[in-house]
């Protein structure tokens, strides 16, 4: 298993906008590269100046509620140029000759986050979200694997096994996979308290997967136990965000949910490996969401040593 860590272009400043120290700190710690955010890629990064060798992977652009439903959002998304801006980055992701791309299958309105009700289900969004990435597909000439995240809110989220492969079967491109986010998965069960408890939850359910292993391609690695958290205060922010009617206060309680629920830390236990092993991907990234490169090179420590069994 090959391993990344995930790189944006807002904290290429941590290697003072220099790859050759984004390819030492890869030597350093035993990666074979990174996994690229194509979000702000093109604004913010020359990309003669990428090494196309460091690229392993390339994560889309993402969007909450975003298809073509009537979801009541007074916030309506022009879905031609998010089809525009995903039929860009994809003819990016070739230009880097990357391995895979990275397409979050998942849709949901500010309102459910809070919720937890949502108004469609699985069935009817990954029908949706295949009809547009079969039409975001149409005459472009790729190579590499096209990944399926899961997410916690409806879409793929890897509960239900027939619903995932029924999802993927739908895409029209034979190159295509899975891509376990693991902190994702542990979102679903509110109940996780402790490391142990989260990766007995994953095995149980990629133990379901286990015939259709080598569909998963890659593995976003870290880990999630913000029940207490959302228990505790879903309801509180959910009340402000009923009371206000200012559309950026409503997106910031919004992101303060998700970012708290999402919490991108690193696993410890050296259980990690026997829930790899059941799927083996190919790749593993080092996904955490951190301040400073100090602290992302903390959580790399750790969730290394637990990888090499320490």
């Amino acid at each position: 298993m090959k391993r990344l860590f995930n790189l944006s272009a807002y904290n290429l400043d941590w290697f003072n906008n220099d790859w050759q120290q984004v390819e030492k700190f890869c030597k350093k710690n035993g990666l074979v590269g990174v996994e690229l955010l194509a979000k702000g890629v093109n604004e913010n990064i020359c990309i003669e100046k990428i090494p196309i060798k460091l690229i392993k992977g390339m994560h889309l652009s993402y969007y909450l509620n975003w298809l073509p439903l009537k979801t009541g959002e007074k916030q309506e998304l022009n879905l031609s140029e998010i089809i525009d801006n995903y039929r860009q980055e994809l003819r990016l992701a070739s230009k880097l000759e990357v391995d895979y791309v990275i397409f979050h299958a998942s849709h949901t309105s500010m309102e459910e986050i809070f919720t937890g009700n949502f108004k469609y289900t699985n069935k009817e969004i990954l029908i949706e979200v295949a009809n547009i990435i079969n039409e975001v597909l149409v005459d472009l000439d790729l190579n590499f694997k096209l990944l399926f995240e899961n997410l916690w809110w409806n879409g793929l989220t890897f509960l239900n096994k027939t619903s995932a492969l029924n999802f993927l079967d739908k895409i029209n491109y034979e190159n295509k996979g899975f891509l376990l986010d693991t902190g994702h998965l542990m979102n679903t069960n509110l109940k996780l308290r402790d490391e142990a408890d989260g990766l007995e939850y994953i095995k149980r359910i990629l133990a379901d997967f286990q015939q259709d292993s080598d569909l998963f391609y890659g593995v976003h690695l870290h880990k999630s136990l913000s029940g207490i958290y959302r228990q505790n205060n879903t309801d509180k922010l959910y009340e402000e965000f009923k009371d206000s009617n200012d559309l950026d206060k409503k997106s910031r309680l919004t992101h303060q949910l998700i970012f708290n629920t999402d919490q991108h830390l690193p696993f410890s236990n050296k259980v990690l490996n026997e829930m790899l092993q059941i799927i083996e991907p190919i790749y593993i990234t080092h996904e955490f969401t951190c301040a400073t490169k100090e602290e992302f090179n903390n959580y790399l420590k750790i969730q290394e040593r637990a990888l090499q069994g320490e």
